[in-house]
């Protein structure tokens, strides 16, 4: 879960996984990464990034204090939803496999209440047991791909680092109430001009 043991009803943090399909190039899942990223700066949100062990990269806000589990839910889905409105060809924001033909599915489902996903550094179960590894946002564009650290590989690295890949991700306070209220006040200034 996106939360807290001891506050599981609360979450504290939104994952954007981005999921190319078969075919699409691994530059375009970067692009699709720093362009969330840029997106949520201008919303005054910063986020992290991390293989996701699998064919993609995952997008991870922190929320201190922790969020409605709706609130993050709906916020996650309108992010998405107006990612894939702004580039149709190259974005969905819809599970239906049959869409996502050539796109990036910008994932929000795992931010309901009781949806799963994979933790930093989880093994994951495919061949060569690929890890969903951290990265410096610096780094990206030095990874090869979304399983690109292994069972092997991934010790040798945090091993060579001299802290986290995340630094401060524990220290970030960031408020999503913040964010939806300053978002609903553009949107009814917007209706009244």
């Amino acid at each position: 879960w996106g939360a807290l043991a001891e506050a599981p009803d609360k979450a504290d943090r939104i994952v954007f996984d981005l999921d190319p399909d078969t075919g699409v190039a691994w530059p375009r899942v970067i692009a699709a990464a720093r362009w969330v990223r840029e997106r949520l700066r201008e919303l005054g949100l910063e986020s992290f990034v991390r293989t996701s062990g699998g064919k993609g990269l995952h997008v991870v806000v922190p929320l201190r204090p922790a969020s409605d589990w709706l609130q993050v839910k709906d916020f996650a889905r309108a992010f998405a939803e107006s990612m894939a409105a702004s580039d149709p060809l190259a974005y969905v924001a819809t599970a239906s496999k049959r869409q996502r033909k050539g796109r990036i599915f910008v994932d929000y489902l795992r931010n309901g209440r009781g949806a799963t996903r994979v933790a930093s550094f989880s093994l994951r179960a495919r061949a060569g047991a690929p890890v969903a590894m951290p990265l410096r946002w610096e780094e990206l564009s030095k990874t090869r791909r979304g399983a690109a650290h292994d069972i092997v590989s991934a010790p040798r690295r945090m091993a060579r680092m001299k802290q986290h890949p995340w630094g401060d991700y524990d220290r970030i306070r960031q408020n999503l109430d913040k964010v939806v209220s300053l978002l609903a006040e553009r949107t009814t200034g917007k209706d009244k001009g």
